[in-house]
């Protein structure tokens, strides 16, 4: 997905601030309290402009800032200033401790996440996910409400059977978190249980490059040094590599996703350039990955993530010399390539931005290799871009791309799709996958995106959204009990 600034109210830091205006007797109060053994881990509040804030019940009149976790039995107070105020928590659920080591702090365990939302007269669960929650019943306003979170998924979860297909065969989700600018936050086992439930079997995990190479236990640190080699006895790579492992274990395919832009480092040099890491730094990156995941039939290599904005030759030089250096370590994986312009499906055949089309240099005698595929990616807003609302009825025509894979014998795999939960939105991706050719020439697809680290994304997808629902469900089948 293109790069976008997400801003989260969140935590430990987060506070509403009022003017003395608002520092007022509250129209209603309404507190949730933890009736759990587990730690509720508050990591993102909206509200009605400055008419919902936090208080203690102590002090209704004041504004503190909320509580960063909810212990066994403490309370968070929700205080409205008028009769249509209203104020959103979301929660992730710990069992047992919480990592403060990085810019966010996270579970060290995540057993799952819910929302609530306060009106003047009524608390809300919403957006549960990994268990069910309830409440205990209304009662009036000032007077606490229980919230009980029961975890049922865990790792252990995974259908027994994964849905297979025929046609398609790759269907699933991107689990976001590895790949972040301001932390490493690997997803956990328990993120992909759900969408296996749904059906899916695939999960693309995307990484930075510079959060393998640091052998630093600061999930905030990443390297700045492309010579650096990587290593999976180190943290962050050790825990990547976990994670692989444990969703082939469960049956899953994993997308090794490289989130790089074809950038790198706190300049983001381009990959390849005479400013940037060679194209050998980059090519001994993916030597070391497959090294460590060689001839795993359920692990695909995506090359690289969405570049843009340089000469589309050298992306597939880069990429070339990338896969001589997998080939050579006898890793004979399935490799994904992603073209210019953030790899947009329906501009796969157009010349953008002034560089040549991706249909014009990704042509078969220019690939040294004969194991891979194409990997595209398409959003349904205006321009394409994941990052606006949804075009209602959008289906955009691929007939550039449906003839280059045709022409050029080539299979493609759409590995971001998606758009915000709105019913317009789920109604293009339903459109959109449904559209697809049932011809053998595409593999299939990973919708952007799920998992807890994803939850305060424009485009996540999950229990309770419209966009998995009515978009994404609609061309799965459910796994055999």
């Amino acid at each position: 997905m293109k790069k976008q600034t997400i801003l989260i109210g969140i935590l430990l830091g987060f506070e509403v601030i009022l003017s003395s205006a608002n520092a007022q007797t509250a129209f209603s109060k309404l507190g949730i309290q933890n009736n759990n053994s587990t730690t509720f881990l508050l990591t993102n509040v909206v509200n009605s402009g400055n008419d919902g804030w936090c208080a203690t019940y102590q002090e209704p009149n004041i504004s503190i800032p909320c509580y960063g976790s909810l212990p066994s039995v403490q309370t968070q107070w929700s205080m409205l200033g008028s009769k249509t105020a209203w104020q959103q928590f979301d929660y992730g659920v710990c069992d047992g401790a919480i990592d403060y080591s990085g810019v966010k702090p996270k579970c060290v365990t995540y057993v799952g996440h819910f929302g609530i939302q306060y009106t003047a007269t009524s608390v809300n669960l919403n957006s549960i996910d990994g268990g069910t929650a309830a409440l205990s019943p209304y009662q009036d306003q000032f007077t606490p409400r229980t919230v009980k979170f029961v975890s049922s998924t865990s790792s252990n979860n995974y259908p027994t059977t994964l849905s297979s297909y025929n046609s398609l065969p790759y269907r699933g989700v991107n689990l976001s978190g590895a790949d972040y600018d301001y932390s490493f936050a690997v997803p956990s086992i328990n993120d992909g249980a759900f969408y296996a439930a749904q059906g899916m079997n695939t999960v693309r995990l995307p990484v930075k490059w510079e959060y393998l190479q640091s052998s630093s236990t600061d999930t905030k640190v990443q390297a700045n040094d492309p010579s650096i080699p990587i290593n999976f006895n180190n943290p962050n790579a050790k825990a990547y590599a976990n994670l692989v492992n444990q969703l082939v274990a469960k049956g899953m395919y994993v997308i090794i996703d490289m989130h790089n832009y074809m950038r790198y480092g706190s300049s983001q040099a381009i990959i390849g350039s005479r400013v940037g890491p060679t194209s050998t730094d980059y090519a001994n990156a993916w030597s070391a990955i497959a090294t460590e995941f060689k001839n795993n039939s359920h692990v695909s290599f995506d090359l690289m993530n969405e570049p843009y904005g340089m000469s589309t030759e050298l992306i597939l030089s880069n990429y070339n010399t990338a896969i001589a250096a997998i080939r050579a370590v006898g890793a004979n994986n399935l490799i994904l390539l992603e073209g210019n312009h953030w790899s947009s499906a329906f501009n796969w055949g157009t010349a953008m931005d002034g560089y040549t089309a991706n249909s014009k240099v990704f042509v078969p005698s220019a690939i040294k290799d004969s194991n891979y595929a194409i990997s595209v990616h398409q959003y349904f807003d205006a321009n394409y871009s994941g990052a606006g609302e949804c075009v209602p009825n959008s289906i955009p025509t691929l007939f550039d791309l449906n003839k280059y894979l045709q022409d050029n014998n080539l299979k493609a795999i759409v590995t971001e799709l998606g758009g915000n939960n709105t019913k317009d939105c789920a109604n293009d991706i339903n459109n959109f996958l449904k559209s697809l050719p049932n011809d053998g020439s595409y593999l299939g697809w990973t919708g952007w995106a799920g998992g807890t680290n994803a939850v305060t994304l424009f485009t996540y997808f999950g229990p309770n959204t419209l966009t998995m629902s009515n978009g994404y469900q609609l061309n799965l089948t459910l796994p055999t009990p």
